[in-house]
């Protein structure tokens, strides 16, 4: 059963962190890299904490997540194996349905669904400037968009094979340095906006929170 559990956290990890192009480029190549939410990382104490989730709350999440997993198995593979042109808004709809499916389950409040939605956009890091919505709101110019494609392609690993043979430890480091590229890079692009871009980014991620990952708290039951 831990182990299950374990691999539910992984995939849900590994799918918010694709959102870093240093992944991306190392899976595919191209692109903004893989998005996600924040339904993995419903498991960190900080995001529980950050949402006010209750122990009932808690108690459900790795189920919600389990069910959600096997659920959609097909999709995450299809959004996972799309092309570069297609990954984005394949990631976008995917995301949304998670997060539905995910506030809907754990029963969020609308103050606590509000707070999800912002950290799972923090989680699709540069992901997230690809999906036509966001730019949209953004008003992203075609030159900003072309200067963040830059700065997703200029961060390519030497490899990215062999994820799965990792040891646990070895997947934790793996985890904790994409999460580093992650910040660099948005801080990166977020240099590419203006002011009132980032003024309206900033409304639509709330306070950033540091993405963790592994078990959350046990319920009391």
């Amino acid at each position: 059963m831990i182990r299950h559990i374990g691999r539910i956290v992984v995939a849900f990890s590994a799918l918010a962190l694709m959102a870093s192009p240093a992944w991306a480029q190392a899976r595919k190549g191209g692109g903004f890299g893989m998005g996600g939410g924040a339904a993995g990382l419903l498991m960190a104490p900080n995001v529980q904490k950050d949402l006010k989730l209750s122990d009932e709350q808690i108690g459900k999440i790795r189920d919600t997540l389990a069910e959600i997993r096997e659920k959609h198995a097909d999709e995450f593979t299809a959004a996972r194996e799309a092309s570069p042109e297609e990954r984005p808004a394949k990631q976008a709809a995917l995301a949304k349905v998670v997060n539905d499916e995910v506030k809907k389950s754990l029963a969020l409040s609308e103050e606590q669904s509000k707070r999800f939605e912002q950290i799972g956009l923090q989680a699709r890091g540069l992901q997230a400037f690809a999906d036509p919505a966001i730019q949209a709101k953004l008003k992203l110019t075609d030159d900003q968009k072309s200067k963040i494609r830059e700065i997703a392609a200029a961060n390519r690993p030497g490899g990215g094979g062999g994820f799965a043979n990792l040891s646990d430890e070895e997947k934790t480091a793996f985890f904790r340095k994409m999460a580093e590229a992650r910040k660099e890079n948005m801080e990166k692009a977020l240099a590419v906006l203006t002011d009132d871009q980032r003024k309206e980014w900033k409304a639509m991620t709330g306070d950033t929170i540091e993405l963790q990952f592994g078990g959350g708290r046990r319920p009391n039951n």
